[in-house]
């Protein structure tokens, strides 16, 4: 009975060595996503590093270390080969994928096969730096929803549970995918979080074969925001066009309502005022002359005219109510002559 035991133990052993030996293998051949370094105090043109800062992640790209590759392949080889479903859940969140394109965008563009090139630069910085470091991906350029929804929540400084993200992430590879008998060649992520980890348990050492990859500083690529950039001074330049329409049409529909087709009227549309047909005679003929009007929008020159025009009416109206005064005194003293001139 005990040689029976032991021989039933010893084929467990070797049954799981085997086991572990081809799980081992099939994380051997996978390339590896390693995170980049940011410096945090670099001169922020494009204002993604205040983002990164906002979204309290500075750890996540400034705490990073060189790592083995061989020991983080075995790390991932020994993780549990079965994952929960209230672990994938995890991630979910509220927001839905039309309100995370528009955000992104600043537009109606759909999420769906969204890429950087519609991106400001900020946005589209952090999430090439998201493919690397926070939701790591092959494809650096393609948005994904998980990627868009960090991303929102580091621009409006909503928590984030890195560590919560991270797991999840880690254990939905150590999950092997077989898919009609296919290799799973997914790519491995996290080595440097993964191996700093490691570092503070454990005494790692380093085979003779085996090499350290250093730290890769990350840099924004000059090109990332260049059609959003472009865009924009499309419709500044198209916003500007349409003033200026807008402003001849103004000037247009002030000359043809404030002067009649006889008169000459100066570019602005204002009329100056018309001298009086009658000869110089006792009759004083004042004329208050016209105000120019313009259309909107107005700028700095036409509302000095208007001033300047307006001024000079108000100036004749009041040599017109003196005039009047006086005609009317002079006619009550003709109606209604005084005593003592009797």
């Amino acid at each position: 009975m005990a040689e029976g035991s032991s021989t039933r133990v010893t084929r467990k052993l070797v049954n799981a060595e085997l086991v572990a030996e081809h799980r081992y293998e099939s994380f051997s051949s996978r390339e590896i996503i390693p995170e980049r370094s940011v410096d945090l105090n670099a001169e922020d043109t494009w204002g993604f590093l205040d983002i990164i800062k906002k979204g309290h992640l500075e750890r996540t790209v400034t705490a990073l270390v060189g790592y083995i590759p061989e020991i983080v392949k075995e790390f991932y080889a020994a993780l549990p080969r079965e994952i929960t479903r209230a672990s994938k859940d995890r991630m979910a969140d509220a927001l839905t994928i039309d309100e995370l394109a528009e955000f992104l965008t600043e537009v109606t563009l759909s999420l769906r096969n969204l890429t950087t090139r519609y991106l400001s630069p900020c946005k589209a910085a952090l999430v090439i730096l998201s493919a690397y470091n926070w939701v790591p991906t092959s494809h650096k350029n393609v948005v994904s929803a998980d990627r868009a929804r960090l991303i929102y929540k580091m621009f409006h400084g909503i928590r984030i549970d890195v560590g919560e993200m991270f797991y999840v992430h880690i254990l939905n590879l150590a999950v092997l995918q077989k898919e009609g008998g296919k290799k799973d060649t997914r790519w491995l992520i996290l080595p440097r979080t993964i191996f700093g980890v490691l570092q503070t348990q454990f005494e790692l050492e380093r085979k003779p074969r085996e090499k350290l990859s250093p730290i890769i500083p990350y840099k924004k690529d000059s090109r990332l925001g260049e059609i959003y950039l472009k865009n924009q001074e499309e419709e500044r330049e198209a916003a500007k066009k349409a003033q200026r329409q807008a402003k001849k049409k103004g000037k247009s529909a002030s000359t043809s309502t404030a002067s009649p087709s006889s008169e000459r009227t100066a570019p602005s549309g204002y009329v100056p005022p018309r001298k009086s047909p009658r000869a110089a005679g006792k009759f004083q003929i004042i004329h208050l002359g016209s105000i120019a009007a313009p259309g909107q929008p107005i700028d700095a020159e036409e509302a000095k005219l208007v001033l300047d025009t307006t001024s000079e009416a108000i100036q004749q109206l009041a040599t017109v109510m003196q005039t009047l005064t006086s005609v009317v005194g002079q006619i009550a003293s003709m109606m209604f002559p005084s005593k003592s001139s009797i």
